[in-house]
């Protein structure tokens, strides 16, 4: 089911049958607390109140000769660190306000709040905050809205509250504002508009220019894209799938298919470019792709999605504008992944006409082929109820051996996969996670198939897990 407001071009996405819980790794949210947080943005005009890498000022802004994190209200506990899970680090000293902090250190609230409850526009994912904060004179301090935080509520609202701007809502004024009777029956009545399959196409640019780089970037394509296909969190059951290869021209790799099988994930698999060569002709994979939904959903096309990869200009401009309009007008949307700037003014440009999401890939940086097209699947409009959420990804320096750790709090840990991905995927690897107590959970030797993927069904305890990646050597 869909709830939208066409003025903000916003949707909130509420999924039926199974419920997220195969999470990877982020804290669960409870979905009450997500709907309520939505919709107050879709219906009554405010924002979160969370720091985002968007705003000029980030996570954190300096008050009383402190950097303080972007939260509301300030009551929140919790802790600093680098990156998503907060680690330790000198990087994030919120006593040093000589220096700005580091782009990377984020404020992790605790999952218990003994005096706090708001503000569930900034961390609906603590159960305890599950109010809105105010201004009046007469809010509590735990619920009294931060001023001085750099969010979008206050970028946008005038530093006013959220209840601020609710108040000012139809919603809330004249009989509306009065409480209703102590009997009053709230059960909310749902009707679904429309559910459906996921309908996806996998346009895949296989030019010459996808040898570039080490590894090859074709080799990166084909590794992301074989993790991504064989994973029930990101191809759902029962979803519906194809592959086009573009080069100089277009060819259908493997025509849309009910992904119902194991067989039919292997084929999938098969399907995925491994040699590039030729030219770039984006518009003729396009109107590949948009040829196979007409003739596989002749009734309605409407919701089907592209998921576009590209390192090149289109060698013609007229044949990509003029799909990107017949798109439009069928309800396709194109989701694009840029691998060079080259490619991602105009990539951006076909995601935006149509309604899509569009990504930059940035070679050597710290974000992954299979990061980047995760994000792209996750963007989906359909068939999001299988979609698990990433804990933790990144780009490590080449080297013999690979160390690091991942934890699972309450909540997470069901149907938990692990993913290498090495530069070189050439030489054989041992590869071992160990968990509480020194246990041993996975162990392989001399694996030459890549990428290195374990899976654990079911719930992991909770606790930290160690990875060791080992590179060996083959005598010949």
């Amino acid at each position: 089911m869909v709830i939208g407001n066409q003025h903000r071009r916003s949707n909130i996405l509420v999924t039926t049958g199974r419920s997220p819980a195969s999470q990877t790794i982020r804290a669960r949210t409870l979905q009450e607390n997500v709907l309520v947080h939505e919709w107050a943005q879709l219906r009554w005009g405010v924002f979160p109140e969370y720091g985002t890498d968007e705003e000029s000022k980030g996570h954190f802004y300096q008050a009383g000769g402190k950097w303080k994190p972007t939260s509301c209200s300030e009551n929140i506990r919790g802790r600093v660190g680098f990156g998503t899970d907060c680690k330790a680090s000198p990087l994030c000293d919120t006593n040093d306000s000589t220096r700005r902090i580091h782009p990377g250190c984020r404020f992790c609230p605790d999952l218990t709040q003994p005096a706090a409850r708001a503000s569930i526009m900034d961390n609906q994912f603590v159960d305890q905050l599950d109010l809105f904060c105010d201004d009046t004179e007469d809010a509590p301090e735990t619920r009294r809205h931060n001023r001085l935080a750099t969010n979008k509520q206050n970028l946008y609202c005038d530093h006013k509250s959220v209840w601020a701007v609710m108040r000012e809502h139809p919603d809330f004024k004249g009989v509306h504002s009065e409480p209703l009777p102590e009997n009053t029956d709230t059960t909310p009545v749902f009707t679904i508009l429309q559910e459906a399959k996921s309908r996806k196409v996998f346009v895949l640019d296989t030019s010459s220019s996808m040898n570039k780089s080490t590894p090859r970037r074709i080799v990166r394509l084909h590794e992301a894209g074989k993790y991504i296909i064989k994973s029930e969190e990101e191809i759902c059951a029962d979803s519906y799938l194809g592959i086009v290869w573009f080069s100089s021209d277009a060819k259908f790799k493997k025509a849309i298919t009910k992904v119902d099988s194991e067989a039919t994930r292997d084929a999938l698999v098969d399907a995925l470019p491994k040699d590039p060569s030729g030219g770039t002709c984006i518009g003729c994979g396009l109107k590949l792709a948009i040829d196979e939904i007409e003739k596989n959903f002749p009734t309605s096309t409407k919701h089907s999605e592209i998921i576009l990869m590209s390192d090149g200009e289109d060698t013609s401009i007229e044949t990509i504008t003029e799909q990107t309009n017949r798109a439009k007008d069928l309800g396709i949307l194109i989701h694009t992944v840029a691998i060079t700037s080259q490619s991602s003014v105009r990539l951006a440009n076909v995601s935006r006409n149509t309604g899509g999401k569009s990504l930059f890939l940035e070679i050597g940086g710290n974000i992954t082929f299979v990061s980047v097209l995760s994000k792209a699947l996750s963007n989906s409009i359909t068939g999001g109820g299988c979609k698990s959420e990433e804990m933790r990804s990144g780009t490590l320096k080449n080297s013999s051996v690979l160390n690091f750790n991942f934890t699972i709090d309450d909540g997470v840990g069901l149907n938990t996969t692990v993913v290498i991905f090495p530069s070189n995927s050439k030489p054989h690897f041992d590869f071992e996670i160990r968990g509480a107590g020194n246990s041993v959970h996975e162990s392989s030797s001399h694996i030459s198939e890549t990428p290195i993927m374990a899976r654990f069904s079911g719930k992991l305890p909770k606790g930290t897990y160690f990875i060791v990646v080992k590179q060996i050597l083959i005598q010949l």
